[in-house]
């Protein structure tokens, strides 16, 4: 019988590598959330599920907004893969497989996901 080893790693990161994981995880916390929001908009006003491809375009909107300008200085890997998720969270849902997405604060969404391959 094979033996199963499991590892855990942390990664010790300076104060300011630190301060820009937080700037990260923070911008896509706010995508999430206002990628949710804008879907809630769209059920609200009787419009059909947006997917993926059109919550792309929301994200080049936002990160060209003046207001949300913030957002271009993060990686946008982090926040498509932050839109990604949402999609197949509301996939699952309608699939009755999950509950309904919800809106992250900053004390349960402090990480986030990029795939470079």
């Amino acid at each position: 019988m094979p033996i199963i080893r499991a590892y855990k790693f942390q990664i010790r990161a300076t104060p300011g590598l630190e301060r820009q994981l937080r700037r990260f995880s923070g911008a896509c916390r706010w995508v999430w959330n206002e990628a949710l929001e804008e879907q809630k908009a769209r059920y609200a006003r009787g419009e059909k599920y947006a997917q993926y491809e059109s919550m792309a375009k929301w994200l080049t909107a936002w990160r060209n907004a003046p207001e949300t300008k913030w957002l271009s200085e993060t990686p946008i890997h982090v926040q498509q893969q932050t839109l990604k998720r949402l999609d197949k969270a509301y996939k699952r849902f309608f699939k009755k497989e999950a509950g309904f997405p919800k809106f992250k604060r900053y004390e349960l969404f402090s990480s986030f996901r990029n795939y470079l391959l």
